[in-house]
């Protein structure tokens, strides 16, 4: 049976769940405080699980082909003074959701 469902926020997160919920018959309305998007200044990390729910909306190639792997993670002060180097491991793949209409995704 389709809901009438609200989201509150365009971030990544409320995005996908838009699009998954349409999929599945509902009517979405999408709520953001802004009128238009616009950049903020920082980047978007998006983790293993991320990566496997946008390949389960078939986004996954246009997102990594846009972006970069991101290899390791350094911070430091104002100053110069180092406070963090993190070198990533390397990760493999995770296996991606398959949609089953009678079972939604597993």
């Amino acid at each position: 049976m389709p809901h009438e469902i609200a989201i509150i926020g365009c971030g990544t997160a409320g995005l996908a769940a838009a699009l998954f919920l349409v999929g599945d018959g509902h009517q979405v309305t999408l709520f953001e405080r802004f009128d238009t998007p616009s950049p903020v200044g920082a980047g978007l990390l998006l983790q293993p699980t991320g990566l496997a729910c946008l390949a389960a909306l078939g986004l996954d190639a246009a997102v990594l082909a846009a972006g970069a792997r991101v290899r390791h993670l350094y911070g430091r002060t104002a100053k110069g003074r180092t406070i963090f180097r993190y070198q990533l491991p390397k990760l493999t793949p995770i296996a991606v959701w398959a949609r089953d209409s009678s079972r939604g995704f597993v």
